[in-house]
Order: C-alpha cells, then structure tokens, then sequence
C-alpha cells in the first residue's frame, strides 16, 4: 500500500484528496514533518486560498525544502489548484510574490473584462503529448480558480484548456514534478483515473 504525503499548510482543503487516494487503496499522510514526508512514496501539495498567504506557511514551516529535497529522490510530486500555482516564480494575486521558483513562468489573472471569473464547473483538457495519458472520454474536469499559470517553457506544458476565448495551461509536468490547475478529488471517476494513472507512473 503506497503512502501518499499530503502537505498540510493551513490552507489546504484535505478531507476529499485524502479521501480520493484512499480509495485508490493508498495510505494518504497529512504532514508538514520533513521526516514523514520524505518517506512517502509521493508528495502532493493542494490548496485553496491566497498566494501570498500560501508561501508565507511555505517558507515558516520549511516545506520548501522539503519539497525540493523530495523532488531530488525522483518520486512523484503533484501540485494541486493553487499548490500548481505555487511551482511556479510568481504570482499576480492582490500583490506580486514570489513562488517556489520550481517551473519558470507567472501566475496571471483571468481577465475579467473578457470572460465570467472565477471560472467555476467542469472543462475539458487536451493534452500536449502523444501519449494518451489523458483519454478522451475521461478528460473532463472541475475548476474552480481566478488566476491561471503561464509557462516560459512550452516543453513544460502538460495539458492545455480553453475558456471562453483563452487556451491556458491547465497542467505542467517536468521530470517527476507534475501540476494540474483542476481537481481530480471532486472531478469522480475521471479525477480518480488520473491519480491512478499518476500513481501508476503512467503519465
């Protein structure tokens, strides 16, 4: 039975992505503990809530290192919504702040000039590779977010989304450091499917 480390920093929302793995029969750990963490077969960092406030928990707590230290063993790390957003160098919410600097790129607002925001329901991905990690009749996901990450690096585009009339990147991968902007623990079977997959190293 696989251990799953869930970062917990004050604003996760943990019951559903704990109880998502537990039905993949995985052993989900909720954690700040370097020691704990270290010893999961893989890392996930969700989140709801403010950037700002997210990477002040971060860097108090040391989690950044921990993540980075964690990465090195090349096990599976997933960021989560607003633990996706958090990858990258910085974020435009409220005030500019930095992020953990792992994908290089910003963290933008959706504009709402152009479009409903916050851009709430279920949507499609497409992914950019060929391999079908993603298939079609299970690619459908729910979102919730205000602000969506924009990669200097395509090569580190793992999946894209269109909402209204903007295509964003939805979904990141670069070694064993995945993203994903939507919810697999509230998206059912689908969410459910992709984490599997993640866990299966089949994506």
């Amino acid at each position: 039975m696989k251990k799953i480390g869930i970062i917990s920093c004050n604003v996760n929302n943990l019951f559903s992505i704990s109880n998502a793995f537990k039905k993949l029969d995985c052993t989900p750990i909720l954690s700040n503990d370097k020691k704990i963490l270290m010893g999961c077969d893989m890392l996930v960092l969700p989140g709801v809530g403010a950037f700002d406030v997210a990477m002040q928990n971060i860097i108090k707590q040391n989690v950044d290192s921990t993540i980075s230290d964690f990465l090195n063993t090349g096990k599976t790390f997933l960021g989560i919504c607003l633990g996706f957003q958090l990858l990258f160098e910085q974020s435009e919410e409220f005030k500019k702040t930095k992020g953990l600097g792992l994908v290089k790129g910003n963290v933008v607002s959706l504009d709402k000039n152009k479009m409903i925001v916050p851009h709430v329901g279920w949507n499609q991905v497409e992914t950019t590779n060929q391999n079908n990690s993603i298939p079609k009749n299970m690619n459908s996901f729910y979102f919730v977010h205000s602000f969506y990450a924009q990669p200097k690096n395509l090569a580190d585009i793992f999946c894209l989304t269109e909402y209204e009339n903007l295509k964003f990147c939805s979904g990141i991968k670069k070694n064993n450091l995945y993203g994903i902007q939507f919810h697999p623990e509230k998206s059912g079977k689908n969410g459910i499917n992709f984490l599997s997959n993640l866990i299966n190293n089949k994506i």
